[in-house]
């Protein structure tokens, strides 16, 4: 039991971020807004990497404990989590739509839960679910600082 238990640990660590950790000084000024997608340290998903997709065209992949960033043109952005493997099972795939200004800061934060309902065996029956939304940037700031680099 404690062999499988390590086991597990190395395993789901070894899917976490280890790029550089977040650092303020690159936040935009030179008149292009910058997007941060995060995914902050969970347990739920945490061996899947996501594939996250910049206006139909910007591939990143995002790790658990990780971001991505993109210095983009102002406009209209989409930001679009694309399903892959056992991810793909019919549901849309979560997207955020929104105008970016010069010079400012985007996040979206992307979050896996999990949840057990009874079943009539006397088990439980899990269920996960994930949200994928633009947050303030106070929050993004907050959150983000204790993120590294997924790419």
């Amino acid at each position: 039991m404690k062999l499988l238990l390590v086991f597990l640990i190395v395993f789901v660590s070894g899917c976490a971020a280890k790029g550089p950790a977040f650092s303020e000084s690159s936040l935009p000024d030179d008149g292009h807004p910058l997007i941060f997608v995060y995914r902050p340290c969970n347990w739920v998903g945490s061996a899947a990497t996501l594939l996250i997709q910049f206006n139909s065209d910007e591939l990143r992949s995002l790790k658990n404990c990780g971001f991505v960033r993109l210095r983009t043109s102002p406009g209209a952005q989409r930001v679009q989590v694309l399903a892959r493997g056992f991810q793909s099972w019919g549901a849309p795939e979560p997207l955020v739509e929104f105008e970016a200004v010069a010079n400012q800061t985007y996040f979206v934060r992307y979050t896996a839960s999990a949840s057990f309902i009874p079943s009539g065996a006397g088990g439980l029956i899990p269920l996960s679910s994930s949200t994928f939304m633009e947050v303030d940037n106070a929050t993004g700031l907050q959150e983000i600082r204790a993120l590294n680099l997924s790419d």
